[in-house]
């Protein structure tokens, strides 16, 4: 019997501190413990909020211009940051080349409202939130010139928006709100 118990006491003085205090497998066990939850936060991080994010991406590629990709459309946009990129937009282009446009950008989310003021063609709008599309404004007309800038038509979604994409009338056919 002491045969046994001499050789359980050399192995838990391994796990012993000269206080008697479990130093080794309390090190081990935390590590473990700690890799473990690691890897399942950025495991349940990734799974939820991966869909969400990716959905709606946008990759800065120049000093105003980003990639943006909804769904499995991309778009080479112009960034506006500013309120007065903002306020200016696309206004007095002649046009937009396919498969452009430009991400206007509220940072924290804001309630918006859009016109074509001064516009010179039709655009597809595209209200993101969440980083997912919440509605879509399609085809929206050049207005008459003649028409007093007050009585132009507002579009707005229903709620605050991280990001309104302008794209040209027709481009977004293929996308639909949740995208």
């Amino acid at each position: 019997m002491q045969l046994s118990c001499s050789c359980q006491i050399a192995k838990d003085r391994d796990f012993y501190d000269k206080t008697g205090k479990m130093v080794l497998m309390n090190r081990t066990i935390l590590s473990l413990m700690s890799i473990a939850v690691l890897i399942i936060g950025l495991a349940v991080f990734l799974r939820l909020s991966g869909e969400d994010r990716l959905s709606l991406s946008a990759q800065e590629v120049g000093s105003n211009q980003s990639i943006v990709k909804i769904g499995q459309h991309e778009f080479l946009a112009e960034t506006a940051l500013t309120t007065a990129q903002h306020t200016q937009g696309l206004s007095e282009r002649q046009s937009l080349a396919a498969g452009a446009g430009m991400l206007f950008v509220f940072s924290p989310e804001e309630e918006v409202s859009f016109w074509m003021h001064k516009m010179q063609f039709p655009l597809d709008m595209i209200f993101i939130a969440n980083g997912k599309v919440i509605a879509i404004e399609r085809n929206t007309p050049v207005p008459n010139s003649s028409i007093d800038p007050d009585k132009l038509p507002r579009y707005s979604p229903n709620q605050p928006v991280s990001h309104v994409l302008e794209i040209n009338a027709g481009e977004a056919s293929y996308i639909k709100v949740g995208d």
